[in-house]
C-alpha cells in the first residue's frame, strides 16, 4: 500500500549494535522492536483521522471510523471496566488521551493513542526484551559461534529446550532437517574453480571428438553445494 503509506522511517543508534529499533509508518503506526532479538515489542496507533482514516472494530462493533470519534465511554461500555488512571489499561492494549484538552476522567475524553504490547501485570520498560510466549516455541533464541568448530543454537522455551550444536564436517543435512525441520527452499552454488577440468574447444577441433578429461556424473553432482537458509 505504497500510495497510502509512502513514507517509512527507521530509527536506531548507529553507535551501538544493541539498541531498540523504531519504525515509523506515516502517519499512523510506530513499531518498536527489542534491542537484542529484534522482535516486535509494541505497536502504537495514533493520528486516527489523518488520511487514510483509521477504522477500529471490537468483535462486530465499530469503535472508530471516518465519521466516528473514539471516546473513553465507548471503550468502557464495550471492553469493560478497568482501574482508574490517566489511561485505560487492559491486558495487551492501552488507550491514552490528550489530557490538556478535556479534564481527566471525563467520559467524553477522546482517545488519541492506542498501544498494543505484552503485559505481565507489572510496569516494564518499553525497551526491555519481549516475554517468552507459546508462539515462540521452537524458534531460535540465540546462536553462539565457535571458530573452526561450528555454532550452538538455543531455542525457545529457553528453560526446557536443549541446545543443538551444528559441527563443521560432522553435522549432516539430515541432522539439520530433523532438528530444525524442512527448509523453505534450497539454494545451489556453482563452483567456477572446476571449469579448469573442462577442455576448451578450438575451431580446429571436431565437435564429436571425445573428451580427454572426463568427469563422472558423481563428481559433477558434487560441484553443486546445497545451502539452506535457517
Amino acid at each position: 500500500m505504497q500510495n497510502e503509506f509512502p513514507q517509512v522511517e527507521v530509527k536506531f543508534d548507529i553507535d551501538s549494535p544493541t539498541t531498540p529499533i523504531i519504525i515509523h509508518v506515516r502517519p499512523h503506526l510506530d513499531l518498536l522492536f527489542s534491542e537484542y532479538q529484534q522482535r516486535l515489542h509494541s505497536i502504537v496507533l495514533k493520528r486516527f483521522r489523518e488520511v487514510p482514516p483509521v477504522t477500529i472494530r471490537f468483535k462486530d462493533k465499530v469503535l472508530l471510523g471516518p465519521d466516528q470519534i473514539l471516546r473513553r465511554v465507548d471503550i468502557s461500555r464495550v471492553v469493560g471496566p478497568t482501574y482508574e488512571g490517566e489511561e485505560l489499561r487492559y491486558p495487551g492494549v492501552w488507550f491514552s488521551f490528550d489530557e490538556h484538552v478535556i479534564p481527566p476522567q471525563d467520559q467524553n475524553q477522546e482517545i488519541k493513542t492506542i498501544t498494543v504490547s505484552q503485559h505481565n501485570g507489572q510496569d516494564r520498560d518499553g525497551f526491555e526484551e519481549v516475554l517468552e510466549c507459546p508462539v515462540m516455541c521452537g524458534d531460535i533464541a540465540r546462536a553462539v559461534a565457535k571458530v573452526h568448530r561450528g555454532v550452538t543454537l538455543h531455542f525457545y522455551p529457553t528453560a526446557t529446550s536443549e541446545p543443538f550444536f551444528v559441527e563443521i564436517g560432522i553435522t549432516t543435512a539430515q541432522d539439520l532437517s530433523i532438528e530444525l525441520g524442512t527448509p523453505l527452499r534450497a539454494h545451489y552454488r556453482e563452483d567456477d574453480r572446476m571449469h579448469i577440468h573442462s577442455r576448451q574447444k578450438t575451431d580446429e577441433e571436431d565437435d564429436d571428438s571425445p573428451c580427454e578429461c572426463p568427469i563422472s556424473p558423481r563428481v559433477f553432482r558434487s560441484l553443486y553445494l546445497p545451502f539452506r537458509f535457517l
